[in-house]
Formats: C-alpha cells, structure tokens, sequence
C-alpha cells in the first residue's frame, strides 16, 4: 500500500502533467461542467505533533523565543494565494491529480463536503484565508500561459487569466470591504515579447499592480510551447527594463522546482544574483526560495524486507530524494551548492549580493513541504535568515494547493531553530520580532502596501457552501 507521502508525491507529478497537458495551446473548452470527484473531508488540527520527532525545536528556547501575545497578534500577509472557479476543459480533467482535489497531506484543511475542483473556489478562499485563518491580506498568484493576438485573455487553456484574477479579487475584497487580495499578473516574456510589453504598460496603467510574476522555466521548447528563458536573457531583460520604467520594480521570480511542462535548465536560479547585480534599484523575489519539488520515496533496502504477512514490519515512512541542509562550499560534501535552496544562495554569493540587499525569498511551498520535518526545516529557515536576510524572507503559503493557510501558520508560530544547529551553522535565533517580520511586515514594505487588520466574518459566511463549478 502507498504510504501517504507517495500518495502525494504521485499527486503532485500528477498535476504537472495534467498542466503540461492543458498548457497546451488549442485546448477546447467547453460549456458543461465535468463529472466530479468523490466529496473530501478532510479536516485536522493545526500540525504541531508534527514536531514530536527529530530535533526538539523548541526545548532549549526561553520565554522571549515562545509564541506569545505579538506573534500570534501579528499582521500577516501571504504573498502566495491560489484560488479560481473551475474552468471546464475537454482534455483536462481525465487525470485524478492535484489540480482536482489537492495533496493528500493529513493536516491540510479543508471544508467539508467539497467537490473537485470546488476546492479552489474564490468562496473556499474566502472561508480557509480570511475566515479560518489570521491572515489579513493575500496576493493572488497566476499561471503562465499563451495569451490572446491582442495581448488579452488567452490562447488555448488556462486555469486562470489575469483578467480572472482581478475579478475573483474584486469579489473577495467586496466580501472583506477592503483591499485584503492583490493582484500579481504574470508576464510571459518568451511569448511575443512585444505583446508582452504593451500588455505590462496597459496593467500597470490601471494603477492597481505591485509587483510582477515571472516564470523563466515555462515552456520546454516543445511546440506549441516556447522554450524558456534567463533572466538576463535578452527577452528577460527587457521585461525588467520595463517594469522599471513603469515604476513596478518588483519581480515575483518562479524558480527551484521542475515540472514537465517547464525547462529543467531555466528552473535553476544562477541568474537571479547576475541580474540582482545589475538592476540594484530592482527587487527579486525567489518563489518557493529555489528549493527542488519535493519527492519521496521508501530506501529500497528496508522496502525489499517488507513481507505481506500479518506478521510484516510496518513498511518504512519514505525518504526524501532530496533533503535540505546547511550551505557548504566545499568539495564533497552531503549538500552540494548546485541542489535546492544552496543554488540561489550560491548564485547571489557569486555576484556579491548579500543579506538583505535586493534578493528576497518567499516560503510558498517550502513550509508545507518541511513543517513536518524539524531538522530540514531548521536548516531552510536558518540558512535563509543568514543568506537572504530577516528582512528578505516572505511568508506565504501557497493556498489553496495546500488547503487553508492555518495550519501552516500555526507550525510557523510555534517552531525554533534548536540552540545546537544555531551554534553548529551561525544561524539566528527566530525570535518574535524575527517571525513578524517574515509573516507580513517585510512584504508590506516590499509592496509598498499599508497593513489591514483581519477582516471579521459572519459565521453564515463561513458556513456558506462553495458555490458550484462553473
């Protein structure tokens, strides 16, 4: 039997296919809605028995190191939100993935009784972000695809345009009475560059874009799909030259984790410090902090013991394909500086960029992945605080791939780096001050966006159903 790591493993290779599937340009849509899924009810606590294990996190830190009133009173702003109506597809949903339903991780929460895609539903965000959660403001992240002639909706398929997105902004921030959603478009530089451009100076002249996402892997050079591209790249440095010139210097830069339908080599983040250099009045935000999608698999050594038997050992939990460590560059080492996080750090140590500066790292999909494992995640959080900065380290969750951001707070709030990894690495301590500045008070400044308090939901919101797909 699958343990549940493969079983999300599997899902999450799953939906890159199904996407590289449904990137594709001509892709029908159609009117009807498709047969949905079996109802989820998936609905656990916050994970913090996910630290029982391992390194004792938190048994050498003192009061000031603990959750108190000013953590948990924090603002906190998620710089990675997905939510979308479901948008029927003729060749898009024959695949059982996470795009339909989401990771099978046992702390991701959920409303009941969801229905497929209905799990993506700007209603479900309404109710797991600003209902369930302490978040008070999100932005709203896209997906790369192949746009209209006229530099407008699309051509072929999507899960959502940016055009959709303001609008699912605009009906969330109607519900919260307040600009609680941003909106980050993306912008496609190997697709018509010049399109591309007069696209960016029509978005930003609508007064209402902070920021920039950029995709450098997507496309692997397979028609219909472009090839990727660097960052510095003539099509690279012309999409930063612009947003420059329109006063939206900041760039949402995806980078670390590979996907079929993106380039393994344009995934990788040796060029964030080149341009990081080069544009000093530009600010580069590395989503998932470079780190590599996380794969698990059971050591095949113990598997092959493994007997049918009543009388069987337990199957072993797997492993990690790749596990995050301290940065070391030396020669031979267990966490060579050409895998994961090290890459990024690598890349700006080489160009001469230090903590701090104009290179920042957010947590979307790193947290998830880590929040149960208290050693790697010491080491991702730490070797961020000292290489990137404590005041260069976004939070964001990357809900609702992961379900309601609660959880993932909740894990954030509670965790330390152990005092011997601190000694061992020259890591920082997380204290408070450091943990409310990685929640929301760094992305603020960064955006340039005065805080909101939490909005406050009626419970017949909260206990709305999500509306159907569309």
């Amino acid at each position: 039997m699958e343990t549940r790591l493969e079983q999300w493993a599997a899902s999450v290779m799953a939906f890159a296919l199904e996407l590289a599937l449904t990137t594709l340009a001509g892709c029908a849509t159609e009117e009807r809605s498709p047969s949905l899924s079996q109802p989820l009810s998936v609905s656990h606590a916050a994970p913090l028995g996910a630290f029982d294990g391992g390194l004792d996190a938190s048994a050498d830190a003192g009061d000031d190191a603990r959750v108190g009133p000013a953590v948990a009173d924090a603002f906190i702003l998620d710089l990675a939100m997905f939510t979308f109506e479901r948008r029927p597809c003729s060749c898009c949903w024959g695949l059982d993935s996470m795009f339909v339903n989401g990771p099978p991780l046992p702390w991701v929460e959920r409303s009941p009784d969801l229905l497929g895609g209905q799990v993506y539903h700007p209603d479900e965000a309404l109710t797991q972000f600003f209902g369930r959660s302490p978040t008070s403001m999100a932005v709203l992240l896209g997906f790369s695809y192949a746009i209209g002639q006229d530099g407008t909706g699309l051509a072929g398929w999507a899960p959502i345009t940016v055009e959709d997105q303001h609008g699912v902004a605009e009906r969330l921030n109607a519900e919260l009475g307040g600009e609680h959603v941003l909106v980050v478009p993306s912008v496609m530089p190997n697709d018509r560059i010049d399109l591309q451009l007069a696209r960016m100076e029509r978005l930003a002249a609508a007064g209402d874009v902070v920021a920039w996402q950029l995709t450098p892997g997507w496309g692997p050079g397979t028609a219909p799909l472009p090839e990727g591209h660097w960052l510095d790249d003539d099509v690279g440095l012309r999409t930063i030259d612009k947003g420059i010139e329109l006063g939206v210097a900041v760039f949402l830069v995806d980078k670390g984790w590979n996907r079929p339908i993106y380039s393994p080599t344009y995934v990788d983040p040796i060029d964030v410090g080149r341009v990081a250099k080069r544009f000093a009045e530009a600010r580069f935000v590395v989503l998932h902090a470079a780190s590599e999608l996380p794969q698990r698999e059971a050591p095949e050594a113990q598997a092959d013991e493994v007997d049918a038997g009543a009388d069987a050992p337990t199957a072993p939990e797997p492993e990690p394909l790749w596990r995050e460590g301290p940065y070391q560059e030396l020669v031979d080492v267990p966490y060579p500086t050409d895998r994961g996080i090290d890459r990024l750090i690598r890349s700006l140590r080489d160009n001469g960029i230090g903590p701090n500066e104009n290179v920042y790292a957010s947590l979307n999909g790193v947290w998830a992945h880590v929040m149960e494992y208290p050693e790697e995640a010491a080491h991702v959080l730490g070797k961020l605080l000292l290489h990137i900065g404590e005041d260069n380290v976004l939070w964001a969750s990357e809900g609702l791939i992961y379900g309601g951001p609660a959880p993932q707070i909740a894990a954030f709030m509670d965790f330390q780096i152990p005092a011997e990894l601190r000694a061992a690495h020259g890591y920082p301590e997380l204290t408070p001050q450091r943990k409310i500045k990685i929640l929301g008070a760094n992305a603020a400044r960064l955006l340039g966006v005065d805080p909101l308090p939490p909005p406050v939901l009626a419970e017949a919101d909260l206990d709305a159903s999500v509306g159907g797909d569309e």
